[in-house]
């Protein structure tokens, strides 16, 4: 499930953007495979493509104080297209004014 239901307790949206993070972590170690990379891109992709208001602004804050704008940025410079391309549309939302309402400048100064 990557759409956050109305009925949805908060903490599972904080699950799924944990392992988002998760993903990502294991996505930029140096002996990530591409399947590994793609997948980690695909699923944040995914979730922040769903989100809006409080929770887009959760998900960034969570990738802001865990590392995730780090390591979305050595992605962008992966060989693999989808993995450089779906880099940069997460990005693009991270840092947009409309995606972060309240933080989107710390974002950006971390990019």
């Amino acid at each position: 499930m990557s759409t956050r239901q109305r009925d949805e307790p908060p903490h599972l949206l904080n699950d799924r953007i944990d392992a988002a993070l998760e993903r990502l972590t294991a996505a930029v170690a140096p002996s990530a495979q591409r399947e590994t990379r793609s997948e980690a891109v695909r699923y944040l992709g995914s979730l922040a493509d769903d989100l809006y208001g409080a929770d887009a602004t959760n998900l960034c804050a969570t990738m802001r104080k865990g590392g995730g704008i780090e390591m979305l940025l050595s992605l962008v410079c992966d060989p693999l297209v989808e993995v450089h391309q779906r880099s940069m549309m997460v990005l693009a939302n991270l840092v947009s004014n409309a995606f972060d309402t309240e933080n989107a400048s710390l974002t950006r100064a971390l990019s």
